[in-house]
């Protein structure tokens, strides 16, 4: 990539103007290599050269700037481990996501919501983005842990996701790793933040392992697990993925519902569509899992949200061994990037990628994708162990809210895509209207 700046490589760039820098990488090559301060980072543009990394995960493992800087929080969970500790954590959660469980964790999701919907006022202004997190936190929380949190605890896991993300980001991409090691008030508040919730976390898994009866939860389930030798979780592993739990369902799930109330109220047209249809299969009571069946439409909306707005914008991989990609040599530990959110803007694989669109996710206009053009989740052995629950979820909590409210976007309102770890809108504000 031209452009490079001593020192700093194309870092200024990417930080100054992620998107535009983003846009401009598939113009030069499938594979693009850019210089992030001293280290040399290959960008994969195109949705094969993605796909390829994702399907062959020994190769490209975890790790890179992103899982680098986010592990310090995350640890050693199933989203940060590397490629044998993986899978055998995957085995140990897949029974957190059996088929059977799943409706259960969405019935919570929309009990929260028409708790919290109730005590909304007609013409009430909310920041829709703090509004949803603290939806997904409740849910979280009571999906996760339901006999050992309180309303106290729920609040403030909310609040801690703020300082966590803008730490995570602002380590990833800092150009000198001692940069983040200065004591500045943003890196004590950081800190601070992660020790708190890894409190939190000993506090709920003291709970369960002090009374260990099944709650219906999976942190039930995850107490009661034992490893290949029979014996307990070991409590660091029990707590490395209860942090990766909340992450995933707070952060994701809250910022996906928040992109799509705001492109709704840029779409009167297609906030009515769904409106009309959630009422129809809804009149007053919350969505359930078997509902969601009957609003394809709403889950239509949801889709196209993940694409034009994907929380997960970017994801970095280092390669284990000597590789190929795009046709280019590659040595053992390159830092491998994609970008979701760059993957999905591709003229090339959507028509007018910048028009928010649900229909081009009906079966007839969807078909002709390529593999690879449509990783919110990511892909291969690796993507979202809660794919499936989330996109069911978030349509169940979309439509249980808009079968009785319009979130109205106010006057002049100039919402923008603010990048931390995930892509969160900011100064969302919207106006609630009964309907």
């Amino acid at each position: 990539m031209p452009g490079k700046l001593p020192l700093l490589g194309h870092a200024a760039q990417f930080r100054a103007r992620p998107f535009e820098f983003l846009a401009s990488l598939p113009r030069h090559a499938d594979l693009v290599r850019i210089q992030l301060g001293p280290r040399p980072v290959y960008v994969a543009t195109h949705p094969g050269t993605a796909r390829q990394i994702l399907l062959d995960s020994r190769t490209f493992d975890k790790g890179g700037p992103v899982f680098e800087k986010a592990r310090y929080y995350l640890r050693d969970g199933l989203a940060t481990s590397t490629y044998e500790t993986h899978r055998r954590q995957r085995r140990t959660m897949n029974p957190l996501f059996h088929h059977e469980r799943l409706p259960l964790y969405v019935k919570v999701a929309g009990e929260v919501v028409a708790e919290t919907t109730a005590s909304w006022c007609d013409g009430q202004v909310v920041d829709v983005t703090d509004t949803m997190f603290a939806m997904t936190a409740r849910t979280t929380a009571l999906t996760l842990a339901s006999a050992a949190v309180d309303e106290e605890v729920i609040a403030e896991i909310s609040r801690l996701y703020a300082d966590i993300t803008e730490g995570v980001y602002t380590r990833i991409v800092a150009p000198f790793n001692w940069l983040t090691r200065l004591p500045t008030k943003a890196t004590r508040r950081y800190l601070g933040a992660c020790a708190r919730m890894w409190e939190i976390a000993d506090m709920v898994i003291d709970a369960y392992e002090k009374d260990p009866v099944d709650h219906g939860d999976m942190l039930s389930v995850l107490v009661a697990t034992s490893n290949a030798n029979g014996a307990p979780l070991p409590r660091e592993e029990l707590k490395d993925q209860v942090g990766i739990l909340i992450t995933g369902a707070v952060e994701t799930l809250g910022t996906a519902l928040a992109w799509t109330f705001q492109l709704l109220a840029e779409h009167p047209e297609l906030e009515q569509r769904a409106h009309d249809e959630a009422r129809a299969a809804l009149g007053d009571r919350s969505a359930t899992w078997d509902d969601v069946a009957q609003l394809p439409f709403t889950y239509r909306v949801v889709t196209e949200s993940l694409r034009i707005r994907p929380p997960t914008w970017m994801l970095t991989r280092q390669t284990t061994r000597p590789t190929t990609l795009a046709g280019q040599p590659l040595p053992v530990g390159a830092t491998v990037m994609f970008s979701p959110y760059m993957i999905h803007h591709r003229a090339d694989l959507y028509a007018d990628p910048e028009r928010f669109d649900p229909d081009r996710w009906l079966p007839e206009r969807s078909g002709a994708l390529p593999q690879g053009a449509f990783v919110p989740f990511g892909g291969g052995g690796r993507v979202c162990i809660a794919e499936r629950l989330s996109q069911v979820e978030a349509t169940a909590m979309v439509a249980t809210i808009l079968a009785r409210w319009q979130l109205l976007e106010l006057p002049n309102a100039q919402v923008q895509p603010l990048l931390r770890a995930i892509l969160r809108p900011s100064n969302l504000y919207m106006r609630l209207r009964r309907r």
